[in-house]
């Protein structure tokens, strides 16, 4: 059988060229394989437990920030529980080391209030924000072209920040901006003759799908091809016998 497969593979490379060209226009389903094929009896193989991420660690300036949160909450939840006992402002005030104001705050609400809410900061770009949104439906998303344009309208900021407000309010609008000199993938090299031929050698039942379609297209490239890999058919499957 060796000797059947080498020479597969010196027959595959006279002809290299041409099968390249070949296996090129074939495009083999990548995700199929040989339990695709008719007949054939899908095995799910068990999903790996993959293990949790770990934690992510809490910067110092956090760690402070969440502490101080804690004695709030913890201010807000005894000034209610003093309120609730029935003792005055003053009184819990004086109690608790706080102004009466801060006291009438806390009363006022049935949450504890956060005093860094996370609003949104305005941005230079705001003025321009409608002109912009324009732009955008009508399918201007080139940044480097609107930021020229807004130049002219008196605009000062940078490219930089122009450019990240583009993206915000094409994110708004459920658009996204393509990249220009994103990185193609590189094509996977074409199977040497070599590869090729084990291929071949296997038993059709046993071959992936790609590895049949690869075979398949060798074989309509020219008719002596196909003479002589059928040629190669026969005498494997006396050998098998």
């Amino acid at each position: 059988m060796k000797n059947v497969r080498e020479a597969v593979e010196r027959l595959l490379e006279r002809h290299l060229p041409v099968i390249t060209d070949a296996l090129k226009s074939a495009d083999p389903e990548p995700t199929r394989s040989a339990d695709a094929l008719p007949g054939a009896t899908t095995t799910l193989e068990p999903t790996p437990q993959e293990s949790p991420p770990p934690p992510t660690p809490i910067s110092p300036q956090k760690g402070a920030s969440l502490a101080k949160r804690q004695r709030r909450v913890e201010q807000f939840e005894r000034v209610h529980e003093l309120h609730r006992q029935g003792k005055p402002i003053r009184q819990i005030a004086r109690d608790l080391d706080l102004s009466r104001k801060a006291v009438r705050g806390y009363l006022r609400r049935e949450r504890c209030p956060d005093w860094r809410p996370g609003r949104a900061t305005r941005s230079g770009m705001d003025a321009h924000r409608e002109w912009i949104d324009a732009r955008i439906a009508e399918g201007r998303i080139n940044a480097s072209k609107l930021h020229r344009e807004l130049a002219g309208r008196g605009f000062r900021l940078s490219y930089a920040t122009a450019r990240r407000y583009f993206t915000k309010r094409l994110g708004r609008a459920g658009k996204t901006r393509p990249r220009v000199n994103a990185a193609k993938p590189k094509p996977a090299p074409p199977p040497s003759p070599k590869q090729l031929s084990f291929d071949w050698v296997r038993c059709p039942e046993d071959r992936k799908f790609e590895a049949q379609v690869r075979l398949d297209a060798i074989r309509a490239v020219r008719p002596e091809l196909t003479i002589a890999l059928d040629l190669a058919d026969e005498f494997t499957a006396l050998i098998h016998k």
